[in-house]
């Protein structure tokens, strides 16, 4: 596919100088690929790396063996020193906080081959965030549904850290335990869980930014702290973690 085929793919009749910095931020794997090889806004070389898709095009801009390479080393080691995700988004939550504006994020649920998942989290200053989305591949039933405290995915789901917790409580439910907990989500005999949560303290503005932490869907039916044993005021007694992801800024 030539270049001009990929600006009709990619929406773009003229380049600005902005557009590589923004784009750096829809795949960090991508990013660094740029950045590694001084890959300028607007090249050929550009066009190829964040619009030729292999699907549509039959051509892969990164070889495969360099991908994995990066892959591997932007999820090795936290850069932030909040939440340990390799892309720190402090500073550009704290300018969208201090600007007053509603703040969309996402999730990518990952490490799993069989559990996928897109989460959308909106919030508008003074309101409660919408948490939105689809898990697929589950076991039918309820699975633990949290925030953990880091974005770090340096040994998959379990570096990311325990329950999100700020206030130092107990595990309980949406409105009572860690800040963290966000209860279970239903899977059907599909495997689908459709997510629709309303979470009063869940922060995507401010100082308790939930931006670059992790999410993750655990095994087993989180117990809400009411296990009357110690592991349930600490994780709810909701299993392994089947798979997790970073939320990030919507575009990131």
């Amino acid at each position: 596919m030539n270049i001009e085929d990929l600006k009709k793919l990619a929406g773009i009749d003229k380049v600005e100088p902005s557009m590589g910095e923004n784009l750096s931020y829809v795949g960090s794997a991508k990013a660094e690929y740029q950045r590694k090889h001084n890959i300028k806004p607007g090249s050929p070389e550009w066009f190829k790396l964040w619009f030729a898709q292999p699907k549509l095009t039959g051509e892969n801009p990164m070889p495969k063996n360099e991908s994995k390479e990066i892959k591997e080393s932007v999820t090795t080691e936290g850069s932030c020193p909040r939440t340990k995700a390799k892309e720190c988004s402090c500073s550009k939550v704290k300018t969208i906080s201090e600007a007053k504006d509603s703040i969309i994020a996402q999730c990518e649920l990952m490490h799993s081959d069989k559990v996928k998942g897109t989460i959308l989290f909106m919030q508008a200053p003074g309101t409660p965030t919408l948490i939105k989305g689809t898990v697929t591949g589950l076991e039918p039933g309820e699975h633990g549904f949290h925030i953990h405290e880091f974005g770090d995915m340096s040994k998959g789901c379990e570096s990311m850290g325990g329950h999100y917790n700020p206030d130092g409580a107990d595990h309980g439910d949406i409105d009572n335990g860690h800040v963290g907990d966000l209860g279970n989500i239903n899977a059907g005999q599909d495997g689908v869980a459709t997510i629709n949560i309303r979470a009063k303290r869940i922060d995507l503005l401010g100082e308790r930014s939930v931006v670059g932490r992790g999410v993750v869907v655990h095994a087993k039916q989180d117990d809400l702290g009411q296990g009357k044993d110690a592991e349930s005021l600490k994780t709810g007694n909701a299993g392994d973690r089947l798979a997790c992801g970073v939320i990030t800024l919507r575009g990131e």
